[in-house]
């Protein structure tokens, strides 16, 4: 068409840059994508720039195969052509391995505009940006490492295979670098939730001391980076399924308990978010025999407050699970259990709530036990439990 011939071959710059503009006006612009990736090559920065605007707009399924000569222009000697280079590779979603190492080149830009639509375009890219991304969480500057975090919190499951590394930062001495490293792991384990659990044997290696480290981040002095670590903690449920070597499988239950009880002290943190936020872990992390494990043994936890919260984290579990011995205990039911009575009536009253809710016609004698214990909270609890308590 005459345009194309004019955006390719007239001598004013102001004329080339018309023509381009009319094509895409006027609709042309796709039969003419291949004049546009000529036109990436035009001595005229604006034209090049115009050109990878239209490129990108046509996305994928036209200028897809024109993603080698975008990506060259990321050398470009204008730092607003490397922007508009680094926009349309972002646009053009088939981009691949070449293009990300491309990418990653400018994460060395004097530019600061052309360096972080770098970044920005990595956080779209998939497994290969993830690693380039995680290489500069070491960075000396803590505002590069807050942006790389932050990148991969974009990225979700792609950002799993470098957990290990997104953990170490949640020790970091910036405090944005935290709390962008606690966001990326959110979105990693959270996804991770969402998928059969059968995956947690095929990676295992990433999931190594995570536990222990998100256990230790929840007593971290900033409530956004303990809001976000316990929302991730939900994701460990991944770790409650056995793998094939025992000792790994023991040693996972011991994190995932030691988890479990932090996120039950969350349920009395002062931010009302975090405490939404541990409630919300404590449910996605189900009813497995790991999770039901760890709860059972801090209903015999030194803290009140968290006997308290075990058990209510019990009763909206939906099931008495491996709770239900613990849980006798607390409340002197049965033969055995008179010397292992909690102390505190708060937590016996979350017993009986989370018992009477749970127990089934099984324990018929223990449930009618329930109302005839002396505590006063006890009492009040029971007498919520409605039609649950049979007739005496």
């Amino acid at each position: 068409p005459r345009l194309a011939r004019r955006m390719a071959s007239d001598p004013l710059e102001a004329v080339r840059q018309a023509a381009g503009q009319a094509l895409e006006a006027t609709g042309e612009a796709t039969a003419c994508a291949a004049a546009f990736a000529a036109a990436l090559g035009d001595e005229a920065a604006e034209v090049r720039c115009l050109a990878l605007a239209v490129l990108g707009r046509l996305g994928e399924s036209v200028a897809g195969i024109h993603a080698a000569a975008v990506a060259a222009r990321l050398e470009d000697a204008d730092p607003t052509v490397r922007v508009a280079a680094s926009r349309c590779l972002g646009c053009l979603a088939g981009a691949g391995e070449g293009q990300a190492l491309a990418l990653a080149r400018r994460l060395d830009d004097e530019d600061a505009a052309a360096w972080w639509s770098a970044v920005e375009v990595l956080s779209q890219m998939g497994q290969t940006a993830a690693s380039i991304l995680t290489a500069r969480l070491e960075d000396p500057d803590p505002m590069v490492r807050r942006l790389m975090g932050t990148a991969l919190s974009h990225l979700g499951r792609s950002a799993r295979a470098h957990m290990a590394e997104l953990a170490a930062r949640l020790k970091d001495p910036h405090i944005g670098a935290r709390r962008a490293a606690a966001s990326a792991l959110r979105g990693a384990l959270q996804e991770r939730a969402g998928e059969e659990t059968g995956e947690a044997h095929q990676h295992p290696q990433p999931m190594e001391g995570l536990a222990a480290a998100l256990a230790g981040a929840l007593r971290d002095e900033d409530f956004l980076v303990r809001r976000r670590v316990v929302e991730a903690v939900g994701g460990l449920r991944g770790l409650a399924w056995p793998t094939e070597d025992a000792s790994r499988s023991i040693g996972d239950t011991r994190k995932v308990t030691e988890a479990v009880t932090f996120a039950l002290e969350m349920l009395g943190d002062g931010d009302a978010s975090s405490r939404f936020g541990a409630q919300e872990a404590l449910r996605q992390l189900g009813t497995s025999m790991t999770i039901q494990a760890a709860l059972a043994d801090n209903l015999s936890h030194e803290s009140e407050a968290v006997r308290r919260h075990a058990a209510g984290a019990v009763s909206r579990s939906g099931s008495l699970g491996g709770c239900g011995a613990a849980l006798r205990g607390a409340l002197s039911l049965g033969v055995d259990a008179s010397s292992k009575q909690d102390r505190s009536a708060d937590v016996r009253a979350s017993a009986a709530q989370a018992f009477g809710r749970l127990a089934d016609v099984a324990h018929a004698s223990e449930l009618a036990a329930l109302s005839g214990l002396p505590s006063p909270e006890v009492a009040a609890a029971t007498a919520t439990l409605g039609g649950q308590l049979p007739r005496r």
